[in-house]
């Protein structure tokens, strides 16, 4: 009889545990069961670039994927050359041109995204000639250039600019209007125009 009761209240004891496991899993269920929900209603927001916490946020990966960051160009001019006033110089050997960005046809480099360039023209005129020539944006001057000599040989010249451009701006260079000699002015092969993306702007 003894041993009946022992094994009575043995089995009573594990009923206890039994039911309190099987409260703690029930609870444990619908504690996951919860997160999953929250999880289901997080993901959507995520792949679209919100935070579910009531601050919505922009994208920041977009502008990396879809901008080109590669800009480089550099050409040069073909042979001697005469400028008339305010004239596009033409750099129209082109030697490298990532992204198609700078038109050797027309001289003109149009940005392809938004950024910081910098950009670097050389002259060599022949000897006893002048030339005073402008970086310009969008029409506007940005920087003067002047490349001349009095003596026998060949005089150098040049500078450089660093310009934040919006997509489409356009950046070329030009003749003064007044100040440059007539006739054969430049040395081709030495006369140079060239620019790179310094770094995009997202």
């Amino acid at each position: 009889m003894a041993q009946v009761q022992s094994e009575h209240s043995n089995l009573q004891r594990e009923s206890v545990q039994h039911k309190d496991e099987i409260r703690f899993l029930r609870q444990e269920n619908e504690r996951l069961s919860t997160r999953v929900v929250l999880l289901d209603k997080a993901i959507p927001s995520l792949v679209t670039g919100q935070l579910t916490n009531g601050t919505n946020r922009n994208k920041r990966v977009l502008p990396f994927t879809t901008n080109p960051v590669n800009v480089a160009f550099h050409a040069n001019v073909v042979g001697h050359i005469g400028l008339n006033d305010n004239e596009v110089i033409r750099f129209d050997r082109v030697n490298t041109n990532l992204e198609s960005a700078y038109d050797g046809n027309n001289g003109i480099f149009q940005a392809p995204t938004t950024g910081y360039y910098v950009f670097f023209v050389h002259f060599l005129v022949l000897a006893q000639k002048r030339l005073e020539a402008q970086i310009v944006k969008n029409g506007n001057l940005i920087q003067n250039i002047f490349a001349g000599t009095q003596d026998v040989g060949n005089g150098p010249g040049s500078n450089l600019a660093i310009l934040r451009l919006v997509q489409g701006d356009r950046v070329w260079v030009k003749v003064h209007d007044k100040y440059h000699d007539t006739g054969d002015i430049l040395d081709g092969p030495w006369c140079t125009f060239s620019g790179f993306l310094l770094y995009p702007e997202v």
